[in-house]
């Protein structure tokens, strides 16, 4: 590599350090996706077509089995997608509560569709709340944020994550918060560290709270939560129905944390519904100011003082060091150079080669 590919590649690694990529609309014309999960020995289906359709949504069973179909126009998604991927996340957990979209008239049709159902088959409170998470767990998918956005923290709106599947923990938690609180749950986001031998991760999960012990074959479950502000906030864990801790299988009903597989959480957090709702992205206009971060030492700009400090003198030292080129066999060669040392091309163009007495 010559000094001028070390400049172009200097260059390069520094505007990329500095800049935040604006986040893209990834439009889509139409897409159908079927989504199934099963509850108490019953299968459900969920027929999500997306297009230049109105809002539609509609509850059927046939032969045991149970689908919901939603027509969701293809301009809900995309209201919520071209809010730039740079803003999506915030040192101050209080910001998860700006996707916390109550309103938002697809949701909302799901959420009324499940409580059908459950109200169909005269599931109690609780085993309602079961139900709508095992929904969660397995209909969604769990996808990491940079395999499928190409940011490190990617925060989606519940109707991004419905379209597209699934995401990461934040995700399907914002996805059954707002479903929950839509149909009446007192519910909040717990964010915390979960420890185990492979390491310490953040993790979003969802914490319901009840003024009593709901009467339901499910309150056997209701072993693990996290007191705020005085009231107990009950488990509820969203990537996954069930995982292997050390040495035995969890089943994640409502009241089971990874606690009982051997993990271990902490820094518990709480973020709960904060009335300030996502009205639709306006290029220059800032959507981020009313989450007031909380004081973070400025690591960042640390980092890309250091990283401008040491480009400075590598982008010197490469100018000086720039060497000419023979043109004959391409290798480096000093300037003072008459003769290229390893092909012996002539390199004064302009001078002639001078006269050699005889015999020499």
């Amino acid at each position: 590599m010559n000094s001028h590919h070390i400049i172009y590649a200097i260059v390069l690694i520094f505007f990329m350090s500095i800049l935040s990529v604006p986040g893209q609309v990834h439009g889509i014309t139409e897409k159908t996706e079927l989504f199934h999960w099963e509850f108490e020995d019953e299968h459900y289906f969920l027929k999500l077509h997306v297009g230049d359709n109105p809002r539609n949504t509609t509850v059927e069973r046939e032969n045991g089995t149970w689908e919901i179909n939603m027509e969701i126009p293809k301009s809900d998604y995309e209201y919520y997608k071209v809010f730039p991927g740079a803003y999506r996340y915030a040192f101050n957990v209080s910001y998860l509560s700006y996707f916390m979209t109550i309103n938002d008239p697809d949701i909302k049709n799901l959420s009324l569709a499940l409580n059908y159902i459950s109200a169909e088959q005269d599931f109690d409170n609780l085993t309602r709340l079961n139900f709508i998470l095992t929904f969660v767990q397995e209909a969604m998918g769990y996808y990491t944020d940079i395999n499928t956005t190409g940011f490190e923290d990617y925060y989606k709106f519940p109707l991004e994550t419905l379209v597209e599947g699934g995401g990461d923990c934040e995700d399907t938690s914002l996805l059954m918060y707002t479903i929950s609180h839509i149909l009446g749950y007192n519910v909040k986001l717990i964010v915390m560290n979960v420890s185990s031998p492979a390491g310490i991760m953040g993790h979003v999960a969802v914490g319901v709270h009840f003024q009593s012990i709901p009467l339901s074959p499910y309150s056997k479950y209701l072993r693990d939560g996290f007191y705020n502000e005085g009231k107990l906030y009950y488990y509820m864990e969203t990537t996954t129905n069930e995982s292997v801790g050390l040495g035995y299988r969890v089943r994640y009903y409502v009241g089971i944390s990874p606690e009982e597989a051997g993990y271990v959480l902490s820094d518990i957090r709480f973020v709960s519904y904060t009335g300030y709702v996502y009205s639709g992205y306006t290029p220059k206009k800032e959507f981020v100011s009313p989450a007031t971060p909380e004081f973070q030492f400025p690591w960042f700009l640390i980092f890309i003082g250091a990283l401008i400090i040491l480009y400075i003198p590598l982008m010197l030292l490469a100018i000086k060091r720039e060497k000419p080129l023979c043109p004959s066999c391409g290798n480096e060669v000093e300037k003072e150079y008459e003769y290229c040392p390893h092909c012996g091309f002539w390199l004064k163009y302009n001078e002639p080669p001078p006269l050699q007495p005889p015999g020499m």
